[in-house]
């Protein structure tokens, strides 16, 4: 059976776009998208059987009743926010606690990290999306999805954020990560100068390594179990594998961790597959997207993956 498939080129993938490792009886006909943006977009249009997706654009393409469902797989997009945090140059804002009641861009309303980002403003810095002026420079990915009541928007359309920052038309930045573009480089200033304590401090104070993307599929495919099992086990098979190789690169956070400083903070395997070991993180992004509104209910994370998995994925 041939089988679209697109996701993001990281280590985890390497070995099924590359066909060193097949799942039985399928074959996959590769696309490697630019952008996990692009492939968002592409599969709310279904345009492959299997991609991968922004979290946040598939829990709403689920709510609004796209026939999606998500594999417990996490191939990239796991990482901390912190370094996707920047003040502008022009700003007296000296630390995150200060951003009430000032402009802060961002790329889009309703990207994961910008979900995530929100949620870390609100729960150690006591920042709600309330207090803050938002700024976006990009149209959203869907139609008629609004903040809620009390949340201040606005789509720029003439500036970009580089020189909104430039000019002090903003004090801040949520950006998916660090390091920036040289012009958005050239005007701003990280928010924390050291990202590794930051994120460690965040890990131990909440328990949560975010995810940003999710693999997911076209739900009639997923009716189909042993095309659900070849795909987990090409998945397992192609981990094992890279987890021989002694000159892997994890698909690391971007501020300077080692792998088994992130192990040994994480308490286990940071890429683990599966919902077990990943429930924490999802609870927390279902949390955010439905207290920031993004998700008009809040959804079980059952009710996103597929239903029957072997028991080492449940």
């Amino acid at each position: 059976m041939k089988i679209t498939y697109s996701v993001m080129p990281t280590v985890l993938t390497e070995p099924l776009r590359s066909g060193q490792v097949k799942p039985d009886g399928l074959d996959l006909e590769v696309n490697v998208p630019k952008t996990t943006d692009a492939n968002s977009r592409d599969m709310i249009q279904l345009k492959f059987d299997v991609a991968e997706m922004s979290v946040a654009t598939f829990s709403k393409a689920v709510e609004r009743g796209l026939p999606l469902v998500a594999l417990p797989v996490f191939t990239s997009g796991r990482r901390f926010v912190q370094s996707g945090f920047f003040f502008s140059a022009k700003t007296d804002v000296r630390s995150l606690d200060q951003l009430r009641g000032r402009n802060v861009g961002l790329p889009q309303y309703w990207i994961s990290s910008c979900i995530w980002q929100r949620a870390v403003l609100q729960d150690m810095y006591g920042v709600s999306p309330q207090d803050v002026q938002w700024v976006s420079d990009a149209p959203e990915r869907f139609e008629g999805v609004t903040p809620p009541p009390g949340v201040k928007l606005r789509l720029e359309t003439g500036r970009d954020l580089a020189e909104l920052a430039g000019d002090g038309s903003i004090d801040a930045l949520l950006m998916p990560q660090g390091p920036l573009p040289p012009a958005l480089a050239a005007v701003t200033t990280p928010a924390f100068a050291d990202c590794v304590t930051a994120e460690r401090e965040y890990y131990l104070a909440r328990g949560v390594f975010p995810i940003m993307h999710v693999t997911v599929m076209q739900r009639a495919l997923a009716s189909d179990q042993a095309v659900v099992g070849a795909l987990l086990d090409a998945y397992s098979r192609a981990k094992k594998l890279v987890e021989t190789r002694a000159d892997v690169r994890w698909p690391l956070p971007p501020t300077g961790h080692d792998v088994q400083a992130l192990r040994q903070l994480i308490g286990g395997d940071p890429w683990a597959y599966g919902i077990t070991p990943n429930r924490a993180a999802l609870n927390a992004f279902l949390d955010g997207g439905a207290a920031q509104g993004l998700l008009g209910r809040r959804p079980d994370i059952d009710e996103l993956f597929i239903q029957d998995l072997p028991e080492q994925y449940r």
